[in-house]
């Protein structure tokens, strides 16, 4: 199976607030390192882009296109949920070893994506409800200023936590060790949200991440887990891109960058 698994502000003192000591004299480079957060970003990106042009382009008067749209941030907001509850139980534990501060910054930033997640839920369920015209037009232009909000808000955590994060887990943790910890968060991820991150993986990575995806899930999960994840590339990718990649897992190469 693939691995998946407050906006913090920046400021003169934030370097030396979170300073990260010294403690494992083994440097590798960071491009070679077990990376937890990379494929995972690279499709709740998508899933943001792609979820703020379908409620630019809604017109929220029409029942059909606005009920799209409004279960559509409902998934968003559930799916970006069950991976920050992900990190709750299974990233921030072990940078709080290490880096309480850090930890604690990070928490918060969750905590405020939950409540803007919550305000999201509520405005969808208000606009379910509402009968009027003029109460569902009022409510979609709330909706999508939060949503926009929450897409600015998210993309910039992960961003701190590429940066800042990734750096932390690598100066203490070897990549055995993380990659136990991604296959603690794949284990813990409720079955219903598995697909939806392995099809938004799909959309938002680029052919040679897809291809190292694929080989890696072929080298360590189950025969029936790597065939689901082909079905799924099929499902998700344009056909020549398929065909192209099908024919480069086949003779073990990757593609010129």
């Amino acid at each position: 199976m693939p691995q998946f698994i407050n906006l913090g502000f920046f400021n003169g003192n934030f370097r030396s607030q979170f300073c990260v000591k010294e403690d494992r004299p083994a440097k590798r480079d960071a491009m070679n390192r077990y990376n937890l957060f990379h494929k995972i970003h690279k499709g709740l990106r998508a899933l943001l882009y792609d979820t703020s042009m379908l409620l630019q382009r809604t017109d929220f008067t029409l029942a059909e296109e606005a009920e799209e749209a409004i279960c559509r941030v409902q998934f968003a907001v559930s799916l970006f949920d069950q991976f920050q509850q992900s990190e709750d139980n299974f990233v921030l534990p072990v940078m709080m070893d290490y880096e309480p501060g850090l930890a604690d910054s990070f928490e918060h930033d969750h905590e405020e994506s939950y409540g803007m997640g919550e305000k999201l839920q509520r405005l969808a369920g208000d606009f379910q409800a509402a009968t009027l015209p003029f109460e569902k037009i009022a409510i979609s232009g709330t909706l999508l200023a939060l949503f926009e909000e929450f897409t600015l808000f998210s993309i910039l955590h992960m961003t701190r936590e590429e940066q800042i994060v990734n750096k932390v887990l690598w100066r203490y943790y070897t990549d055995a060790e993380l990659q136990k910890i991604s296959w603690k968060i794949i284990n813990a991820a409720e079955s219903p949200f598995i697909m939806p991150y392995n099809k938004w993986m799909f959309r938002g990575l680029n052919n040679n991440e897809i291809i190292r995806w694929l080989k890696e899930v072929k080298e360590t999960a189950r025969e029936r887990e790597f065939e689901s994840l082909l079905k799924t590339a099929e499902a998700e990718l344009h056909p020549q891109r398929w065909s192209l990649l099908q024919d480069v897992l086949l003779t073990g190469r990757l593609l010129a960058n």
